[in-house]
Formats: structure tokens, sequence, C-alpha cells
């Protein structure tokens, strides 16, 4: 694994990957997740410098005491964007990863080049699913994580498709273990209070890439499809038998995808 360093924000340590050289690919993860889930494309780093935080409450990053909020995941990106000095960036932002770049990218777009939806989309939760976040807050402060990460790991996966991917659901549980309940409920709140940006992707001048499971359950692929009528500049990539996590069900594919967008992006600029 590459060394961590540390950036501070609010007091709190931000912890991040720094590897590689080249033009900027700032990755960030999802909704209990962390910054190893894009060990599958560290690769990319012998031709790019790779920017891999894990989000304040997950993976070394320390919480933040508030209510949660979507805008504070982005300004801890921002900040981390000013400390690094980073400019013409290009976004690759697994799920909840994306919703918080949304919200920066809607307040500073200028700092991208390029901004994929990775297993996302730009809309706000619907009335139903705020429902079932706040359901889920309620376990998690009567019951904790302990009966939480297994399960929920296994939803990201089709169903059909759990028993191949049963080791790797374990592991992610198993690395979850240390994320507390606080953290969680933070990020559900943040995700039931998010606002809706597709005007952001819409008045979005640089180039939009989408990368949608067609089994996908949690970014349900019709919005995927929505989705990809937004951008002013689109790619659009529809992977058949796959669900959320195609960074571990599919990653040569994704791997591909995210290259041609580099290649894409390197032809319109000559």
């Amino acid at each position: 694994m590459p060394s961590t360093k540390t950036h501070t924000y609010q007091n709190q340590t931000i912890a991040y990957w720094d590897i590689g050289s080249g033009p900027v690919l700032f990755m960030v993860h999802g909704f209990c997740e962390q910054k190893s889930m894009f060990t599958p494309f560290l690769s990319l780093a012998d031709s790019y410098r790779l920017i891999i935080p894990d989000l304040p409450g997950f993976g070394a990053s320390e919480r933040i005491e508030a209510k949660g909020s979507m805008n504070l995941y982005a300004e801890a990106i921002q900040s981390l964007i000013h400390a690094l000095d980073l400019s013409k960036i290009h976004y690759i932002g697994h799920s909840m990863g994306a919703y918080a770049g949304l919200e920066v990218l809607s307040q500073t777009p200028e700092y991208f080049e390029s901004f994929c939806l990775f297993h996302s989309h730009p809309y706000a939760d619907t009335d139903s699913i705020r429902d079932k976040r706040m359901k889920s807050i309620e376990f998690l402060k009567k019951h904790g994580t302990a009966a939480f990460f297994k399960p929920f790991f296994a939803n990201l996966f089709p169903e059909a498709n759990r028993a191949n991917h049963s080791t790797k659901i374990t592991a992610l549980a198993e690395e979850a273990k240390a994320i507390s309940a606080e953290a969680v409920i933070f990020a559900q709140e943040a995700m039931a209070g998010r606002k809706d940006h597709s005007k952001t992707l819409e008045e979005f001048e640089g180039i939009t890439q989408y990368i949608v499971g067609k089994l996908d359950e949690i970014a349900p692929s019709d919005l995927g499809l929505l989705q990809s009528l937004l951008g002013k500049i689109g790619m659009f990539h529809y992977l058949k038998d796959c669900g959320h996590m195609g960074q571990w069900e599919k990653p040569d594919t994704v791997l591909h995808h995210f290259l041609e967008l580099q290649d894409f992006f390197t032809t319109l600029n000559k």
C-alpha cells in the first residue's frame, strides 16, 4: 500500500495518498468505504498523479463532530485541494464520493477538467430513500455497527453474484469495523440532505464520464441513463453484468474506461 500522508481540516486529520506524477486524478470513495477501494487502479500512478483521500470519519481520517452535511465533505476536499495547490483536476467519485465532488464542482468548477460519476448520479434523495436513511440512523443509534456492515456490503453486489464475491464482502466488512456509528450517521444525514446537482452537470464545461452498472440497485441504471443527457461533453459506459462495485466486479473494464477518458481529453486538447 502507498504511504499515507495527512492534512488538517477543522483541527481534524484528513488522511490521503499522493502517488505518481502527471495530470491529477482526484479519486474519492463512497459510503462506508475508504481510499483502499481504489487499489485496483493504482497502476494509473505510472502516468498520473493520484490524490486519494479518506473522507472525514472513514479510513484513517478523523470524524467531524457536527450534523451530517455534504457541504462539510466538500469543504474537506476543497481544503486538501488548496493545501496541495491542485488545478486542472480529473475527478473520479464513487457513489457518495461523487455526491461530495458535485458539491465542490457547483462552487468551484474552475478546478475541474473532467468529472467521473462512478456508480453515482446527481439527483437528490427521493422521499422513500430519505425515509430508509432515517430508519438506518435509528438502527445505528440503537444497535451500533456490529450488525450493519456485512449485510450492507453484500447488498452492494448483485444478488446473483454475491456468492462469487463472498470473500471480498467479508473483507470489506472487516475493514469497515473501525468506522464509528457516528461517522456512518453523519454520512447518512449528509446524503439525505444533499442538493440536486443536475444543473451543476448541465453547466459544466469539461468532460463528464458516467460509469453505470446495469444491476446496480444503489445508483439504479435508469438514473444512470437519465443523467447521461445532462453533460455538455459526455462519455457513457454501461456495465451489463455489474452492480455498484465495479472496482471489485469489473476492475479491468473500469480501469480501461478511466484511461479512455484521459485519451479523449488529450485528443480534444491537441
